[in-house]
This record gives structure tokens, C-alpha cells and sequence, in this order.
């Protein structure tokens, strides 16, 4: 009996620590469970915050783009208004300029005849006319500037205009290289005359970067979107401090020029849906023009008055009458 109860004292005496160390196990158990939670709840807001900062990062780079876009528009606008008055100043300066010039015109012209038996003082007369061309040419610029139409548009090959340009400036500049490097689809809507002027100043330009003996290149391309178009020359660059004023109007580093010509130039561009931009290249400086394939809704309305659109039109329903017949 005595032996039972030892050992049954022995029994109960080790089954007490056994229910302590069931109690220990459910309790580690408890916070094991515990833990887990803690740790999933810590990793989703590990998560959340990383989350939230790169939001905030997004925002940030969001928030200073608009702020440089905002900066870039207040700068058009303001830009816009100067350039709006300046024309219409222009504007009136100009008519009053062009009439008396051609009085001027006129009467140089005869006395141009009656002096064509004196060569000496013909030769005065000539360099006059020539002054009262230029002249002329200053006018007709600053008149051309304070336009604001948009001269309707239709479809135009870029690539036939822009060898045309290059080849009536190497007949004239023979002491001068013009080449051309064209390639893909580079057909748009536009107005000829306008683009005829647009380049043939961006070449011109060039040209006198060189003192009207060097190199140029023009290089055309079509791209999904649109046409871009490249005017190099070898000059010596554009001035740093001018860069970011060179198609402001009256903007000139040429002691002969008027500052006229890439004011006009950036008008045309931007009648035209395009961008005009100018940077210095290691061996010279460089005009790019991008066109867009896309129109805005004004230039459409002009493109469809036009007789080739309705004339267009009219084969297109032709065309569909003949398909459906």
C-alpha cells in the first residue's frame, strides 16, 4: 500500500508540473498567435506607408510640373501681350511708312531714266533703289508678323518643297553646300507659301552664320506622329545670352539684320500646329521644326473651304457610290 501511494504520490506529484507546462504551451501558443497578428498588422502598414510615400513622391513630381508648366504658360501669355502690342504698333508705323516709300519708289524710277546717260550718277540712284527695296523688305516683314490669320491649308510634300528651297539657294550660293537628306512619309497639311518662307529664312539664317560660305543641312524625316525637320549649319553657334530670345521680335545679333525673320518664322511654325526650337550643336547651331499630322479644329475648317478639299470630298462620295453602287 505504501508503495501504491508512493508511487501514486510520485504520479501526482509530476502530473502537476505537467498541467503547468500544458498552461505555458496554450499561453505561448496565445502570443505566438499574437505575434503573428502583430506582425502581419506591422506589415501591412509597412506597406501602406511605403505606399503613401511613393504617392507622395508622385504628387511632389506632379506638383513642380505644374508649377513649371503653370511658370511656362504665364511666361506665353505674358510674352503674347507684349508681342500683341508691339505688332499693332508695328503695324501702324509700317502703313505709314509704305506710302511715302512709294512715292519714293516712283519717283527714283524716273529719275532713273533721265539720268541713263550718266552712268556715275545712275550708280547713286541704283544704291537708293536698293535701300528703298530693303526698306521694303523690313515693311513687308513687320506687316507679316502683325498678321494673325491662318491661311488655309492643303496637302503639301514636304519632301518637293523643301528640294525646291535647297535648290534656288545653291543657284544663288554657289560658294555654299546645301544639302538635302529626306526620307519616309513627309506629307502634311499646311499652307505653301507660308512654309516656303519658313524655310527659306531658317536657311538664309544659316547661310549668314557662315557669311554666306559654308555648309548646311537639311534633314527630313516622317515619324508616326508627324514630320520633323533639321536646318544645320557650321556656324559658330547662337550666343548663350541670345538663346533664349532669338525669336523675339527686334532680337538681332547681325549689325544688318531687322529681328524679324525667326519671330516670323516661329508665327509660321505655330499657324502651323508646329514646334520651333533652336540649340547649339558641337560644330554649329541647329533649328528643329515638328510638324504634327494631327490639325487643329480652325485649320480643319480652313483645309475643308479650300476647292481641293471639296473637290476631295466629292471623289470620296463618288468613290463609296461606286462601292455600294
Amino acid at each position: 500500500m505504501e508503495q501504491q501511494k508512493i508511487v501514486s504520490g510520485q504520479f501526482m506529484s509530476r502530473g502537476a508540473p505537467v498541467s503547468d507546462r500544458a498552461g505555458g504551451d496554450e499561453m505561448l501558443s496565445i502570443r505566438m498567435e499574437e505575434y503573428e497578428h502583430l506582425s502581419q498588422a506591422f506589415q501591412k502598414f509597412s506597406e501602406a506607408s511605403m505606399l503613401l510615400q511613393s504617392r507622395y513622391t508622385e504628387l511632389k513630381e506632379e506638383s513642380q510640373t505644374l508649377r513649371l508648366e503653370l511658370e511656362k504658360k504665364e511666361a506665353e501669355i505674358k510674352r503674347g501681350e507684349r508681342l500683341a502690342t508691339l505688332g499693332e504698333t508695328a503695324a501702324a508705323l509700317a502703313h505709314e511708312i509704305r506710302n511715302p516709300l512709294g512715292a519714293i519708289s516712283l519717283y527714283t524710277s524716273l529719275l532713273k531714266d533721265d539720268l541713263s546717260g550718266q552712268p556715275e550718277q545712275q550708280e547713286l540712284v541704283v544704291a537708293i533703289d536698293r535701300g528703298i527695296t530693303t526698306l521694303n523688305h523690313v515693311v513687308s516683314n513687320i506687316l507679316h508678323f502683325a498678321k494673325s490669320t491662318t491661311p488655309p491649308f492643303a496637302p503639301i510634300s514636304l519632301e518637293s518643297l523643301l528640294r525646291e528651297v535647297c535648290s534656288e539657294f545653291q543657284e544663288v550660293h554657289s560658294e555654299s553646300t546645301i544639302r538635302c537628306c529626306l526620307r519616309g512619309n513627309l506629307r502634311i497639311l499646311g499652307d505653301e507659301t507660308a512654309l516656303r518662307q519658313l524655310f527659306s529664312n531658317l536657311i538664309l539664317n544659316a547661310l549668314q552664320a557662315q557669311q554666306l560660305r559654308g555648309f548646311v543641312a537639311i534633314v527630313a524625316y516622317g515619324t508616326e506622329d508627324g514630320v520633323r525637320v533639321k536646318i544645320r549649319d557650321h556656324g559658330e553657334g547662337i550666343p548663350s545670352d541670345h538663346i533664349q530670345q532669338i525669336f523675339d521680335p527686334f532680337m538681332t545679333s547681325k549689325p544688318e539684320g531687322t529681328g524679324l525673320g525667326l519671330a516670323i518664322c516661329k508665327e509660321i511654325a505655330k499657324t502651323h500646329g508646329a514646334e520651333l526650337s533652336a540649340q547649339n550643336r558641337r560644330n554649329g547651331a541647329q533649328f528643329l521644326i515638328s510638324f504634327s499630322r494631327q490639325i487643329s479644329s480652325v485649320q480643319r475648317r480652313k483645309y475643308a473651304t479650300t476647292p481641293l478639299a471639296r473637290e476631295s470630298s466629292q471623289n470620296e462620295v463618288f468613290e463609296e457610290e461606286k462601292i455600294h453602287g
